[in-house]
């Protein structure tokens, strides 16, 4: 994507679910944005997170929102008194400023009104075309260390199949979490796990190559547009262990290795079927395999 875009919030349309309190609005580029405050109720990394996470998965070829920056006047917010937050019965009135905005997800072009769903049928997921996407957003999201539950929303085509869009970075796990890698992989999982396709080798080596396909240098870019105010109360500290996470081949292999592990291989005897180009097991995992 490059250097953030900016845009103006023009008008408010209704508040959205989740612990940071987003709104959906329409900009000046009369598209409608999920736009989150950086100051919200989830925590101060949520925007930072988002936009990590929006180049991580765009890099890795997987299909997300276009994101911008949102600018949030005072204006906007006194005339939209709906779009404060809500804690303990009370109002609290948001900090005017940029904020991250993700685009609307809409319905495709020539498909029928609310064709967008945030649910399916487990019946409805063999049509789901891009079903095995979900394994490398699972791998995606141990190696940027996400701890919510894997978020998607569903559009459905002219064929009457459907494509999975992934939606929502924002929740990463704090500095000294608990847990191993294949206990905290289990958090970011998608809510059901029918939606991932059979498990087989070729998969996991997908995973593999996906995640060599993350490219830092755009997330780089993105980062160093981002406003100041949004690298400050440890952002920066936090985005420099993503980038590192990023650029090191071993924590790839071992974002890879903890998804199959914990799902593909339940016993020691199966670490040699790995693709021949895996150099090694990461010796954590495979302590984690020996103990289950």
């Amino acid at each position: 994507m490059g250097k953030p875009v900016s845009i103006e919030a023009h008008r408010f349309i209704r508040r959205m679910h989740g612990a940071s309190q987003p709104i959906l609005i329409q900009a000046d580029d009369d598209q409608y944005y999920v736009a989150k405050f950086p100051v919200n109720m989830q925590g101060p990394l949520v925007t930072v997170n988002e936009v990590l996470g929006s180049e991580a998965y765009r890099s890795a070829g997987l299909p997300v929102p276009d994101w911008r920056l949102v600018h949030i006047s005072d204006k906007f917010l006194n005339r939209n008194r709906d779009c404060w937050f809500r804690f303990k019965g009370q109002s609290l009135r948001p900090c005017a400023g940029v904020c991250f905005g993700s685009r609307f997800v809409d319905a495709v072009p020539g498909s029928a009104p609310g064709s967008v769903y945030d649910l399916l049928s487990d019946r409805m997921y063999r049509d789901v075309h891009n079903r095995g996407d979900f394994w490398i957003a699972w791998a995606l999201d141990v190696l940027l260390l996400q701890c919510d539950s894997r978020q998607a929303v569903f559009l459905q085509g002219r064929t009457q199949t459907w494509e999975a869009c992934f939606i929502d970075f924002g929740c990463t796990w704090p500095n000294g979490c608990t847990g191993n890698e294949i206990q905290r992989s289990m958090a970011c999982r998608f809510f059901d796990p029918k939606i991932y396709p059979e498990a087989k080798l070729e998969m996991a080596d997908r995973i593999y190559r996906a995640l060599h396909l993350i490219r830092p240098d755009r997330v780089e870019d993105a980062f160093s547009g981002l406003p100041f105010g949004w690298k400050l109360d440890g952002a920066l500290e936090h985005y420099n262990r993503i980038l590192n996470r990023m650029t090191n081949p071993a924590r790839l292999e071992e974002a890879a290795a903890t998804i199959v592990a914990s799902t593909f291989y339940r016993e020691k005897s199966y670490l040699g079927t790995l693709p021949k180009h895996w150099n090694r097991w990461p010796q954590s995992v495979s302590a984690q395999v020996s103990a289950t």
